[in-house]
């Protein structure tokens, strides 16, 4: 009896360093993201496309920005042209390969560069299923993404809902993110909440933060947070979905609701 408890705590030990391993840091590493940063000082401009569960690189494929058309590298990297610094203007970037809902969003470029480089491609869902996808800039360090129902509360504390109704897939600690949750089955009969919480004590909840959300196997929408947020927010609501509708009411709200 005692062997057989210890190889079972065993197992649970290790399923559990396994998941921790999968689920926590940034998609990029400290290496990688100074080697895009050296790009635009050499005066060309990597942008980065990983996986937004497994943080793999999305490699061969196609990608429409600026007018021209890329094939991404091995490393899931196109270099693009550095914009002009007398212009402040909109690019529509779009991501394509087999097997991932297409990427469709705006990339704002300003003072000849572009305020994003790194982006989170993410394989096709059942019909049924919803991501939800945070990604952000170096600071704050640590950002956490929660997802509410009536009967679940899907966060750091607590990576797998109700019976695995949703799953907490990536938790990032170290900046940049992503923070990951996928919901199994959309009940139209019930209410989804999701917000972000400010675990880190430095950064602001700002547009550098960027919120996609993913449902009936395409993106539904890539959102930021406005710069108007309160400077000592700490817990931000983005999105409410409700009778399969999606409603982006983002406002500050007290951190109980993070932590509820």
């Amino acid at each position: 009896m005692i062997k057989k408890l210890n190889i079972l705590i065993s197992s649970i030990l290790l399923s559990s360093s396994l998941y921790a391993i999968e689920t926590t840091g940034s998609c990029w590493d400290a290496n990688q993201k100074a080697e895009l940063e050296y790009a635009e000082l050499e005066q060309s401009i990597k942008f980065s496309f990983k996986d937004a569960k497994s943080c793999e690189p999305i490699s061969n494929a196609s990608v429409y920005f600026s007018g021209i058309n890329f094939k991404t590298d091995r490393f899931g990297e196109i270099t693009v042209p550095i914009p002009p610094e007398s212009l402040d203007l909109e690019l529509p970037l779009v991501v394509k390969k087999n097997g991932y809902i297409t990427l469709k969003q705006k990339v704002t470029a300003q003072i000849g560069s572009f305020w994003q480089n790194k982006f989170l491609v993410t394989k096709e869902l059942p019909i049924t299923s919803a991501r939800f996808i945070l990604s952000w800039d170096a600071t704050p360090k640590d950002l956490d993404l929660h997802l509410k129902s009536d009967d679940f509360h899907i966060s750091f504390r607590n990576k797998n809902g109700a019976s695995f109704k949703a799953k907490l897939d990536r938790d990032s600690m170290k900046g940049y993110g992503p923070e990951t949750i996928t919901l199994n089955k959309l009940n139209k009969n019930k209410s989804y909440k999701v917000y972000v919480y400010k675990y880190s004590s430095d950064g602001e909840l700002n547009h550098n933060i960027n919120f996609s959300l993913y449902k009936n196997n395409e993106l539904h929408r890539v959102i930021t947070i406005p710069d108007n947020m309160p400077k000592n927010s700490r817990c931000v609501q983005l999105a409410t979905i409700h009778d399969n509708k999606v409603i982006y009411d983002i406002k500050a709200v007290s951190k109980s609701y993070c932590k509820k």
